[in-house]
């Protein structure tokens, strides 16, 4: 687990889940890694709380482009199998 003072490089590391998410913050793509690569349902909000991204069989380790989504602060959501955790991201 790597975390730093430094609002520059956070990597988020949910051990009970085994999701990496990186880089934190985003430039373009940020990748979602897992012990095991899976199925999961993917969503991310914006501040408000507005659904910019879903993908229902987003596979983990693999790159998700976000070029398109505005700089900001947006919520990351991934359900496994009903079990939810959720991540904030900066996209820059």
């Amino acid at each position: 687990m790597s975390k730093s003072n430094s609002s520059i490089s956070i990597q988020n590391f949910n051990p009970r889940y085994n999701f990496i998410v990186f880089p934190n913050p985003i430039i373009k793509s940020f990748r979602i890694e897992s012990i095991q690569t899976r199925i999961v349902n993917l969503v991310i909000y914006n501040i408000s709380g507005q659904s910019v991204y879903e993908n229902k069989e987003f596979k983990t380790n693999h790159e998700l482009n976000l070029e398109y989504l505005s700089a900001g602060l947006y919520y990351l959501k991934i359900n496994d199998k009903g079990f939810m955790s959720t991540y904030k991201i900066t996209r820059l």
